[in-house]
This record gives structure tokens, sequence and C-alpha cells, in this order.
């Protein structure tokens, strides 16, 4: 009986440490789309006159972008899709510009 007890406490430990789990996944995924919707905007909200100062900011999200992915790399599908539709949405232009600036790198 005891360890029947003991093996239903550790059953239920790990469910929770498995919920947790999922939840931090789920908390980081949820992250990494605000991320690329803001990078996103940051692009979409400005003028720009001067092809090599949007390159310019587009290099400086990329790099954001590794760095953020480098330290949660299961994360990089929610960002790519999340940054990549936004600005589709918005400017399907200026998303044929970012998509073949990434290609060439």
């Amino acid at each position: 009986m005891l360890a029947a007890c003991a093996a239903s406490i550790a059953v239920l430990a790990s469910a929770c440490s498995g919920t947790e789990k999922a939840e931090g996944v789920a908390a980081e995924m949820e992250a990494a789309q605000m991320m690329g919707r803001s990078d996103a905007k940051r692009l979409l909200t400005r003028e720009w006159s001067d092809s090599s100062a949007l390159d310019t900011e587009i290099d400086s999200i990329k790099a954001a972008r590794d760095r953020w992915v480098a330290r949660n790399p299961a994360t990089s599908g929610a960002y790519d899709s999340t940054y990549l539709h936004t600005v589709k949405a918005v400017d399907p232009q200026l998303y044929r510009h970012i998509r073949s600036r990434l290609e060439r790198r």
C-alpha cells in the first residue's frame, strides 16, 4: 500500500512538472509572437525613403531575432511566422524585400 501511494505521488508530481513545462513553452511561444509582431510594426510604421536605412533596420531586427532564438530555439517558427505574416498582410512589397534580403544571407 505504501509503495502504491508513493507511485501515485510520483505520477502526480511528474504530471505537475509536465504541466508547468508546457505552460513555460506556451509563454515562450507567446513572447516570440509578440516580439515578431512588434518588430514588424517597427518596419511598418516608418517611411523608408532610403533602402540602405531599411536594410540596416532589417539587419538589426534579424540580429535581435537570432539572439532570441539562440536562447529559445523552439520559438523560431512562432517568431518568424508572426513577423513575416504581419509584414505581408500590411505591405506585400516590403515583405518581398525582406524575403529577398534574408535569402541572400
